[in-house]
């Protein structure tokens, strides 16, 4: 949209500057030409300072970029210099406050720099978890969600066999992390229910994506231990990828991780419906290892220490 808008203001521009089709006088069409480029100058080189004010209110300058502002800068200078040789105001004086505005971003740029995240990988955080015990909060990177869990019955205990579908909210619910011997891991909830596996035909409160359905489904349920439903083998999902726009590539970092069912070979996600259900079955690759496909974006998560997103909301 943004390309077809700028060719058909091209041609449109073009018509105007070149023809009499909308002004005959040949002095006057060139002064608004004039005017309209000096518009456009002046809001090519303000843009970026939009981002500065920013970065100068939230101390945060990560989002200019040094090497665009010194260009602007250095484009200033010359066509600045340009048009004051040649006496015309229509070159000069937008590009002597191009060159201003872009010299003040590089100030701020200098000053101000860029804050320096560190994400905890996800290896970490599931090891930090499990031997401290510390709740973790399991997000959908794909549909902006965190895992969630209704609350059981008043009264539930191991010997309640209900099941109950593990859905996604805003908030998510705090989720404990056990190593198992077998090197995978699995998730309780606070209450002692564990999150498993099951078919969708178990699973009673379980809603079935049309976009693309799924056999096995994402329940909680009270066990006396975790079995081999509930176990999950954590895959990291860090490196360039295709975002969920399908539009872009997106850079993920070691935060992002997979979840995969051994038993019953299906990855956790988290479908257009709401729900937590599972990706179709795939089989490991001819060197035995098991990896996310390419375009699967909602078996795509992120971890985050549940005390620390309570931190932050207070």
């Amino acid at each position: 949209m943004l390309l077809s808008a700028g060719i058909a203001f091209g041609l449109l521009f073009v018509m105007f500057a070149m023809t009499p089709l909308f002004v005959e006088d040949d002095e006057l069409r060139t002064d608004i030409c004039g005017y309209l480029c000096s518009g456009i100058c002046i809001a090519m080189y303000g843009t970026p300072c939009l981002e500065a004010l920013k970065a100068v209110r939230y101390r945060d300058a990560s989002r200019l970029s040094m090497p665009l502002a010194i260009a602007g800068s250095l484009n200033g200078a010359l066509w600045g210099t340009y048009g004051l040789a040649l006496g015309n105001p229509s070159i000069f004086v937008p590009n002597l406050l191009g060159f201003g505005l872009s010299i003040m971003n590089v100030i701020v740029k200098a000053c101000l720099g860029s804050k320096v995240v560190v994400h905890e990988s996800a290896e970490s955080l599931l090891q930090t978890a499990s031997s401290e015990h510390i709740p973790v909060l399991i997000h959908s990177l794909a549909h902006n969600a965190q895992l969630h869990v209704k609350q059981s019955a008043p009264g539930g205990n191991e010997s309640n066999a209900s099941e109950m579908q593990v859905c996604s909210a805003a908030a998510g619910i705090a989720i404990n992390v056990i190593l198992m011997p077998s090197g995978c891991v699995a998730f309780r909830l606070a209450d002692g229910r564990f999150l498993r596996v099951c078919p969708v035909a178990e699973g009673s409160l379980a809603k079935v994506s049309c976009h693309q359905p799924s056999s096995f489904t994402m329940v909680a349920k009270f066990v006396q231990e975790p079995g081999p439903d509930n176990e999950f083998q954590v895959l990291p999902g860090s490196g360039v990828a295709l975002h969920h726009s399908e539009q872009k590539m997106a850079v993920y970092g070691s935060e992002t991780v997979s979840f995969w069912s051994p038993l019953h070979q299906v990855f956790l996600r988290l479908n257009e419906l709401g729900d937590f259900d599972c990706s179709p079955p795939l089989a490991a690759a001819p060197d035995g290892k098991i990896r996310l496909p390419g375009g699967w974006h909602w078996e795509r998560f992120c971890l985050q220490r549940a005390d620390a997103a309570v931190d932050a909301v207070v």
